[in-house]
């Protein structure tokens, strides 16, 4: 893992944003993911705030928006609805795997799964 995360931590770049794209395609060429990554700034977007997420929705040719729980508070569901475009709210369960120490402790990053369970066991977790 330390190869791994060396190549990621060395990548050349003082702008977090190419940095973290970078950081997540590699990761995902590890674990065997295969994603399509567009950047909004590719898209020409021209909205804000609900209206965006539906002209990217739109713009990628997608019939079915993903929200996290948090969305509900700001959020206008009613406007997806009426743009004929599915909403699918994100239920995720942290799914426990070993970690060093006595107790499990959620919410802590890949590197974690990784230093933890190695990519077939990361991968496994994700793809479960």
């Amino acid at each position: 893992m330390f190869e791994i995360l060396s190549g990621l931590i060395s990548y050349p770049s003082d702008n977090i944003s190419v940095f973290n794209i970078y950081c997540i395609l590699k990761l995902c060429s590890y674990l065997e993911i295969k994603c399509n990554c567009i950047s909004q700034s590719k898209l020409q977007t021209e909205h804000s705030s609900t209206e965006l997420l539906i002209e990217i929705t739109k713009k990628v040719g997608a019939d079915t928006y993903l929200c996290g729980g948090g969305a509900g508070g700001y959020q206008q569901d009613d406007l997806f609805q009426k743009e004929g475009i599915q909403l699918e709210y994100q239920e995720f369960e942290h799914p426990i795997y070993p970690q060093l120490g006595k107790e499990f402790h959620p919410g802590m990053s890949i590197i974690d799964v990784l230093f933890n369970c190695g990519i077939d066991g990361t991968r496994s977790l994700i793809l479960a």
